[in-house]
Protein backbone atom coordinates (compact mmCIF):
# COMPACT_ATOMS: atom_id res chain seq x y z
CA UNK A 1 0.00 0.00 0.00
CA UNK A 2 2.86 2.36 0.81
CA UNK A 3 4.52 1.55 -2.49
CA UNK A 4 1.36 2.28 -4.45
CA UNK A 5 0.84 5.54 -2.55
CA UNK A 6 4.37 6.70 -3.33
CA UNK A 7 3.97 5.54 -6.92
CA UNK A 8 0.82 7.58 -7.37
CA UNK A 9 2.60 10.65 -5.97
CA UNK A 10 5.30 10.35 -8.64
CA UNK A 11 2.90 9.88 -11.57
CA UNK A 12 2.30 13.58 -12.36
CA UNK A 13 6.07 14.21 -12.57
CA UNK A 14 6.91 11.20 -14.73
CA UNK A 15 7.51 11.42 -18.48
CA UNK A 16 8.05 7.70 -19.02
CA UNK A 17 7.36 4.66 -16.83
CA UNK A 18 8.99 1.30 -17.63
CA UNK A 19 7.48 -1.95 -16.38
CA UNK A 20 8.96 -5.46 -16.56
CA UNK A 21 5.63 -7.10 -17.44
CA UNK A 22 2.22 -6.27 -18.87
CA UNK A 23 0.77 -6.86 -15.40
CA UNK A 24 3.02 -4.18 -13.86
CA UNK A 25 2.31 -1.86 -16.79
CA UNK A 26 -1.42 -2.10 -16.08
CA UNK A 27 -0.74 -1.32 -12.42
CA UNK A 28 1.24 1.80 -13.36
CA UNK A 29 -1.47 2.95 -15.76
CA UNK A 30 -3.99 2.46 -12.97
CA UNK A 31 -1.88 4.74 -10.75
CA UNK A 32 -2.20 7.54 -13.28
CA UNK A 33 0.94 7.18 -15.37
CA UNK A 34 0.19 8.49 -18.87
CA UNK A 35 3.12 6.93 -20.77
CA UNK A 36 3.93 3.34 -19.82
CA UNK A 37 6.12 0.94 -21.79
CA UNK A 38 7.11 -2.67 -21.12
CA UNK A 39 10.82 -3.50 -20.99
CA UNK A 40 10.83 -7.24 -20.28
CA UNK A 41 13.12 -8.46 -17.54
CA UNK A 42 15.68 -10.99 -18.78
CA UNK A 43 16.45 -13.39 -15.91
CA UNK A 44 19.96 -14.80 -16.13
CA UNK A 45 18.75 -18.39 -15.78
CA UNK A 46 21.61 -19.83 -17.81
CA UNK A 47 24.12 -18.57 -15.26
CA UNK A 48 22.33 -20.47 -12.51
CA UNK A 49 21.97 -23.64 -14.58
CA UNK A 50 25.69 -23.49 -15.42
CA UNK A 51 26.75 -22.79 -11.82
CA UNK A 52 29.22 -25.50 -10.73
CA UNK A 53 27.82 -27.58 -7.87
CA UNK A 54 30.50 -29.45 -5.95
CA UNK A 55 29.61 -33.10 -5.23
CA UNK A 56 29.68 -32.48 -1.48
CA UNK A 57 27.21 -29.57 -1.83
CA UNK A 58 24.76 -31.66 -3.86
CA UNK A 59 25.16 -34.57 -1.47
CA UNK A 60 24.51 -32.34 1.56
CA UNK A 61 21.35 -30.97 -0.06
CA UNK A 62 20.16 -34.41 -1.17
CA UNK A 63 20.68 -35.93 2.25
CA UNK A 64 19.13 -33.07 4.26
CA UNK A 65 15.61 -34.14 3.22
CA UNK A 66 13.83 -37.35 2.32
CA UNK A 67 11.30 -38.31 -0.33
CA UNK A 68 9.95 -36.06 -3.09
CA UNK A 69 10.77 -32.40 -2.51
CA UNK A 70 8.17 -29.64 -2.79
CA UNK A 71 10.26 -26.48 -3.32
CA UNK A 72 9.53 -22.80 -2.79
CA UNK A 73 12.09 -20.09 -3.57
CA UNK A 74 11.46 -16.49 -2.54
CA UNK A 75 11.55 -14.13 0.39
CA UNK A 76 9.42 -15.28 3.32
CA UNK A 77 7.01 -12.38 3.23
CA UNK A 78 3.25 -12.25 3.87
CA UNK A 79 2.26 -11.47 0.27
CA UNK A 80 4.08 -14.62 -0.90
CA UNK A 81 2.00 -16.71 1.52
CA UNK A 82 4.42 -19.45 2.53
CA UNK A 83 1.96 -20.21 5.35
CA UNK A 84 -0.50 -21.33 2.64
CA UNK A 85 2.17 -23.75 1.39
CA UNK A 86 2.71 -25.04 4.93
CA UNK A 87 -1.03 -25.74 5.30
CA UNK A 88 -1.17 -27.40 1.89
CA UNK A 89 1.85 -29.51 2.84
CA UNK A 90 0.08 -30.55 6.04
CA UNK A 91 -2.77 -31.93 3.93
CA UNK A 92 -0.29 -33.57 1.54
CA UNK A 93 1.66 -35.50 4.18
CA UNK A 94 -1.40 -36.33 6.29
CA UNK A 95 -3.56 -37.81 3.53
CA UNK A 96 -1.60 -38.22 0.30
CA UNK A 97 2.21 -38.40 0.49
CA UNK A 98 3.62 -38.93 3.98
CA UNK A 99 7.14 -39.26 2.56
CA UNK A 100 7.25 -35.77 0.96
CA UNK A 101 9.35 -32.83 2.18
CA UNK A 102 8.72 -29.08 1.91
CA UNK A 103 11.76 -26.82 1.45
CA UNK A 104 11.45 -23.03 1.77
CA UNK A 105 14.48 -21.23 0.33
CA UNK A 106 14.70 -17.50 0.91
CA UNK A 107 15.39 -14.70 3.35
CA UNK A 108 13.07 -14.30 6.37
CA UNK A 109 12.72 -10.52 6.01
CA UNK A 110 10.21 -9.96 8.82
CA UNK A 111 11.22 -11.52 12.13
CA UNK A 112 7.70 -11.71 13.60
CA UNK A 113 6.30 -13.29 10.45
CA UNK A 114 9.15 -15.83 10.35
CA UNK A 115 8.45 -16.68 13.99
CA UNK A 116 4.74 -17.15 13.28
CA UNK A 117 5.57 -19.39 10.32
CA UNK A 118 7.90 -21.51 12.46
CA UNK A 119 5.20 -21.71 15.14
CA UNK A 120 2.71 -22.90 12.52
CA UNK A 121 5.09 -25.66 11.42
CA UNK A 122 5.66 -26.75 15.02
CA UNK A 123 1.96 -26.70 15.94
CA UNK A 124 1.13 -28.87 12.94
CA UNK A 125 3.96 -31.22 13.93
CA UNK A 126 5.48 -31.07 10.45
CA UNK A 127 8.86 -32.76 10.73
CA UNK A 128 9.61 -32.64 7.01
CA UNK A 129 9.61 -28.86 6.56
CA UNK A 130 13.04 -27.30 6.05
CA UNK A 131 13.50 -23.53 6.12
CA UNK A 132 16.80 -23.20 4.29
CA UNK A 133 17.12 -19.41 4.49
CA UNK A 134 19.54 -17.55 2.22
CA UNK A 135 21.69 -19.91 0.14
CA UNK A 136 24.55 -19.62 -2.34
CA UNK A 137 24.00 -19.98 -6.08
CA UNK A 138 25.50 -23.47 -5.94
CA UNK A 139 23.12 -24.48 -3.14
CA UNK A 140 20.15 -22.96 -4.98
CA UNK A 141 21.05 -24.91 -8.12
CA UNK A 142 21.36 -28.06 -5.99
CA UNK A 143 17.88 -27.49 -4.55
CA UNK A 144 16.36 -27.07 -8.00
CA UNK A 145 18.03 -30.33 -9.05
CA UNK A 146 16.61 -32.07 -5.97
CA UNK A 147 13.07 -30.71 -6.38
CA UNK A 148 10.15 -32.79 -7.59
CA UNK A 149 7.83 -29.80 -8.01
CA UNK A 150 8.06 -26.02 -7.54
CA UNK A 151 5.17 -24.29 -5.76
CA UNK A 152 4.22 -20.73 -4.96
CA UNK A 153 1.09 -19.18 -3.49
CA UNK A 154 2.20 -15.56 -3.96
CA UNK A 155 -0.55 -13.04 -4.61
CA UNK A 156 1.58 -10.25 -6.08
CA UNK A 157 4.53 -10.63 -8.47
CA UNK A 158 5.64 -8.35 -11.27
CA UNK A 159 7.31 -11.34 -12.96
CA UNK A 160 8.48 -13.99 -10.41
CA UNK A 161 11.96 -15.04 -11.53
CA UNK A 162 11.96 -18.36 -9.58
CA UNK A 163 9.27 -19.63 -11.96
CA UNK A 164 11.71 -19.14 -14.84
CA UNK A 165 14.54 -20.74 -12.87
CA UNK A 166 12.40 -23.77 -12.06
CA UNK A 167 11.51 -24.23 -15.73
CA UNK A 168 15.20 -23.98 -16.62
CA UNK A 169 15.89 -26.92 -14.29
CA UNK A 170 13.00 -28.98 -15.74
CA UNK A 171 11.01 -28.66 -12.51
CA UNK A 172 7.21 -28.54 -13.04
CA UNK A 173 5.56 -25.43 -11.61
CA UNK A 174 2.34 -24.95 -9.65
CA UNK A 175 1.14 -21.39 -8.94
CA UNK A 176 -2.04 -19.47 -8.30
CA UNK A 177 -3.70 -17.52 -11.11
CA UNK A 178 -2.75 -14.13 -9.69
CA UNK A 179 -0.71 -11.07 -10.69
CA UNK A 180 1.91 -11.82 -13.37
CA UNK A 181 1.93 -15.60 -12.79
CA UNK A 182 -0.09 -16.53 -15.91
CA UNK A 183 1.88 -14.03 -17.99
CA UNK A 184 5.20 -15.47 -16.82
CA UNK A 185 4.23 -19.12 -17.17
CA UNK A 186 2.20 -18.99 -20.36
CA UNK A 187 0.90 -22.56 -20.65
CA UNK A 188 4.01 -24.00 -18.98
CA UNK A 189 2.71 -24.42 -15.45
CA UNK A 190 -0.28 -25.69 -13.53
CA UNK A 191 -2.32 -22.62 -12.55
CA UNK A 192 -4.69 -23.00 -9.63
CA UNK A 193 -7.66 -20.65 -9.18
CA UNK A 194 -6.90 -17.45 -7.28
CA UNK A 195 -9.12 -18.66 -4.43
CA UNK A 196 -7.66 -22.17 -4.33
CA UNK A 197 -7.67 -23.85 -0.93
CA UNK A 198 -4.70 -25.67 0.66
CA UNK A 199 -6.60 -28.91 -0.02
CA UNK A 200 -6.74 -28.22 -3.75
CA UNK A 201 -3.05 -27.23 -3.75
CA UNK A 202 -2.12 -30.47 -1.97
CA UNK A 203 -4.08 -32.50 -4.53
CA UNK A 204 -2.34 -30.65 -7.37
CA UNK A 205 1.10 -31.38 -5.89
CA UNK A 206 0.20 -35.04 -5.45
CA UNK A 207 -1.04 -35.22 -9.06
CA UNK A 208 2.14 -33.67 -10.50
CA UNK A 209 4.38 -35.93 -8.41
CA UNK A 210 2.44 -39.05 -9.33
CA UNK A 211 1.37 -38.49 -12.93
CA UNK A 212 4.41 -39.01 -15.16
CA UNK A 213 2.55 -37.93 -18.28
CA UNK A 214 1.45 -34.63 -16.76
CA UNK A 215 4.92 -34.02 -15.36
CA UNK A 216 6.58 -34.66 -18.74
CA UNK A 217 4.10 -32.33 -20.46
CA UNK A 218 4.73 -29.51 -17.98
CA UNK A 219 8.50 -29.93 -18.36
CA UNK A 220 8.16 -29.87 -22.17
CA UNK A 221 6.07 -26.71 -22.06
CA UNK A 222 8.55 -25.16 -19.63
CA UNK A 223 11.39 -25.70 -22.07
CA UNK A 224 9.37 -24.03 -24.81
CA UNK A 225 8.42 -21.12 -22.57
CA UNK A 226 12.07 -20.44 -21.70
CA UNK A 227 12.57 -19.16 -25.25
CA UNK A 228 10.65 -16.02 -24.25
CA UNK A 229 13.31 -15.31 -21.59
CA UNK A 230 16.35 -16.04 -23.74
CA UNK A 231 18.84 -13.14 -23.54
Amino acid sequence: ESGRSEGEALAPRTLLALANSEFSARELAGMGYSHVEVAPLVPDWRRLVDTPVAPDVQRRVDESVEGPVVLFVGQLLPHKHPEFLVHAFHVLVTYLRPDASLVLVGAPRLARYAEALASDVAELNLRRVLTAGVVSDAELAAWYRRAGVFVTASEHEGLCVPLVEAMAFDVPVIARDLAAMPETLGRAGLLLPADATPILAAEAVDRVLGDGGLRDELVRRGRQRLAAFDP
